[in-house]
């Protein structure tokens, strides 16, 4: 089921800063960089089949909550899969509570997601992605 990571998401208190560390001690520069409209910032780095986003949260949104809880660092993996309908419909029957419309979410970046409700998970928040691109 699982095929590849699609991508890691970090969260960080400040994206720039976090922009400059990757380009300095690894030599690599975003590939997108993005200010949405609630005050969030992000930046998107490709590793191979894997992406990096980088997100510094809104002040006030549920991923600065987060920030503030756990402090800088991954927010979730998320695991490449075919077929999202086929495997929400096999999450649900072993008992999982998907989070979004129906248990999927669009992507700004253009993937169907699946998010795990981490209470059904462990505390760990699990992100399954079919990439529509």
């Amino acid at each position: 089921m699982l095929k590849f990571v699609h991508h890691i998401q970090y969260v960080v208190n400040n994206r720039d800063e976090f922009v400059a560390y990757m380009e300095k001690n690894f030599g690599l520069k975003p590939d997108e960089l993005e200010e949405r409209e609630a005050g969030s910032k992000h930046a998107l780095f490709k590793v191979g089949q894997t992406e990096i986003q980088v997100s510094e949260p809104a002040p006030g949104s549920g991923q600065a909550e987060f920030l503030a809880q756990h402090g800088p660092g991954v927010a979730h993996v998320a695991w490449a899969i075919d077929n999202a309908t086929q495997v929400a419909q096999q999450l649900r029957a072993n008992g999982n509570t998907l989070r979004g419309e129906q248990g999927f979410t669009q992507s700004p970046h253009g993937y169907l997601a699946i998010n795990i409700d981490p209470k059904d998970s462990m505390g760990i928040h699990f992100q399954l992605v079919e990439d529509q691109r």
